[in-house]
């Protein structure tokens, strides 16, 4: 994700001349910064989606063909028959064909929770739209603060520092937002490995 953003920081930068660069920089660097971080949540919502929406639907198919082992025990083993060309192949056990279908699912989801995925993509997703809301409201934000202004730089300090409030408390908003759902992730992974330690009899 990217860095703090680099804003002018010198007394030479407040200069007259040199006022307006220094405002477009602060506004073009905040919304660089927020675009970089809202990229890296839809890449990565994206990519958990996929894995979550596979690991449900193989789960799903393969209840399906748990539940319908039993009824097709004698067509499998027709198969098998024309298969092997009708060699003495034993007899097809369409339960055991059930347990595995239904364990699989158990073991598919059972590492969809431990892992996240399903709730990473939520998560992500949830966090990208609350980062475009309030990249949008500083949006509108900084226009009010430039129509304010009449189309001339602002003259004094309370106008400047205003502006350096408005900057700060956007970035620092928007670094709330990452943190709450990293520390969301590093709560649910520590509950999960804390249940996994607890089933498996695990020493911590």
């Amino acid at each position: 994700m990217p860095t703090a953003p680099d804003l002018p920081n010198k007394i030479a930068d407040w200069d007259q001349d040199k006022l307006d660069p220094s405002y477009a920089a602060y506004f073009l660097e905040a919304i660089k910064s927020t675009d970089g971080i809202i990229e890296w949540y839809d890449g990565k919502a994206s990519k958990q989606g996929r894995s979550s929406r596979f690991i449900r639907i193989t789960s799903i198919l393969l209840v399906g063909i748990a539940a319908l082992a039993p009824l097709t025990g004698d067509y499998v083993q027709s198969l098998l028959n024309w298969w092997t060309e009708n060699k003495d192949i034993g007899k097809f056990d369409s339960a055991k064909l059930g347990y595995v279908a239904l364990a699989l699912p158990a073991i598919a989801v059972g590492y969809d929770n431990f892992f996240g995925h399903s709730t990473s993509w939520m998560r992500f997703r949830v966090t990208e739209a609350q980062l475009r809301r309030r990249r949008d409201k500083f949006l509108y934000d900084w226009a009010a603060w430039l129509a304010g202004l009449g189309g001339q730089p602002p003259a004094d300090s309370e106008s400047r520092k205003a502006m350096i409030a408005m900057q700060a408390q956007y970035i620092d908003d928007v670094r709330s937002l990452v943190e709450n759902e990293t520390r969301m992730w590093a709560d649910r992974l520590q509950v999960n490995i804390v249940a996994f330690d607890r089933l498996n009899k695990f020493q911590r």
